[in-house]
């Protein structure tokens, strides 16, 4: 681990400050919203995001397969190059690398400076664009501006099923509108010029009406091959929310239900 690089403390995963997902107190950058911009019903609260995404699995499959006889590569090669990650977990770029401690999480212990050109973990894979972690040319600095704490789950079976995402964050343009659109969507941060993420970008369609298709760059032994697939992931809906502290709904708990509605 390189020090200085703002992830770690005595050895560990540093801390985030809780100002980055609760109202009322210092971020990673010591700043607190302003007092006057606060109240009693605010403070200690969060904002949500949330999301349903359909996704198409067949149809990403079956690309998959194609793509990978087409490039002569083994199936697993391809999934890994668009995620990031093998399908049993393991990134790509290895905990093996021992860049960080080994009391950390398994399989969530990598850092992305020892790879900048994305010969271990692609630069367009889903992860690495997702959270960049130390991969930017100003290393954790951007990063830090722009974390989430965020989770997904499955819904639905059989053709109509996909993933739920939600994530709790204190500035909803800060945090996950900047992930989605600068990092996701776009890709100048990470010089790929306008390739979406393969995962969870938003594709444009094709000049001649056709879907959109996206690229990443994946090394073998036998030198760069270019990876090109479309967009099997569909958004149906989402929604922003405010998620209020203890506080606010113990002072709700007392209203009667007249003043309830009121409010």
């Amino acid at each position: 681990t390189k020090p200085g690089n703002g992830l770690f403390e005595n050895g560990r995963w540093r801390a985030v400050r809780p100002g980055e997902f609760l109202l009322g107190y210092p971020d990673e950058f010591g700043e607190t919203v302003s007092p006057s911009r606060l109240s009693a019903f605010t403070r200690n609260g969060s904002f949500m995001v949330w999301r349903k995404l359909y996704q198409d699995v067949e149809g990403f499959h079956a690309a998959v397969g194609g793509l990978a006889r087409m490039k002569e590569l083994p199936v697993e090669n391809v999934y890994g190059a668009l995620m990031g990650r093998r399908r049993d977990g393991q990134p790509l770029i290895g905990d093996d690398r021992h860049s960080i401690p080994q009391t950390d999480e398994k399989h969530n212990g990598f850092l992305y400076a020892d790879d900048p050109e994305g010969h271990l973990c692609p630069l367009g894979s889903h992860i690495r664009r997702a959270n960049p972690r130390d991969g930017l040319v100003f290393g954790t600095v951007v990063v830090k501006r722009h974390l989430m704490i965020r989770r997904g789950t499955t819904y639905g079976s059989g053709a109509d099923t996909g993933l739920i995402f939600s994530c709790f964050v204190t500035d909803i343009a800060r945090q996950f509108e900047f992930v989605q659109r600068r990092w996701l969507n776009e890709a100048r941060a990470f010089r790929l010029q306008e390739n979406a993420d393969p995962i969870a970008g938003c594709i444009p369609p094709a000049r001649d009406g056709r879907g959109g298709r996206t690229s990443v760059r994946y090394y073998t032994q036998d030198g760069p091959k270019k990876l090109t697939i479309g967009s099997f992931v569909t958004l149906r809906g989402g929604a922003y929310f405010f998620t209020p502290g203890l506080a606010a709904l113990r002072w709700l708990s007392r209203l009667p239900d007249s003043e309830v509605q009121r409010q």
